[in-house]
């Protein structure tokens, strides 16, 4: 997969796309890619699911929330290969890298513990809502 740069044409935009998933749930392009980029959503689930029961753990004052930072490492190393392990290990850091930063600001546990399930909620709610990622689950079974 290729980084999207402004080529040397100037005003001319000629991305290399290797694959797409379009809103309906049809996709077009390498498969290998489109497995990736269903595999990262379904990483981003997998770790919003984690960050659910810990929060749920945190509510009920089972657990810190600096004890927050334990429900999930930070990050894993980014992967950069295109495959469906590593699209998978890269959506579960997207959502642990962001949440770790709203356990590490300065401000009340509630106010963190606010921010942090807001944010859950939020993205539980798109990936709820998104047709195609839907879809695709059914198509490719990523972990």
């Amino acid at each position: 997969m290729h980084r999207l740069t402004p080529q040397r044409s100037g005003c001319v935009w000629q991305p290399d796309i290797d694959g797409v998933i379009f809103a309906d749930g049809t996709y077009a392009g390498d498969t290998t890619v489109v497995e990736m980029l269903q595999a990262f959503r379904a990483g981003m689930t997998a770790a919003l699911e984690t960050w659910s029961a810990g929060l749920a753990r945190l509510e009920q004052k089972k657990l810190t929330p600096e004890g927050a930072l334990q429900i999930a490492p930070s990050t894993n190393p980014y992967c950069i290969a295109i495959s469906s392990e590593c699209g998978f290990r890269n959506g579960e850091n997207q959502v642990n890298a962001d949440l770790h930063l709203l356990v590490q600001q300065q401000a009340s546990d509630e106010e963190r513990f606010a921010l942090m399930s807001e944010r859950v909620q939020r993205w539980q709610k798109k990936l709820i809502a998104d047709v195609a990622y839907q879809k695709l689950s059914a198509t490719f079974s990523a972990h």
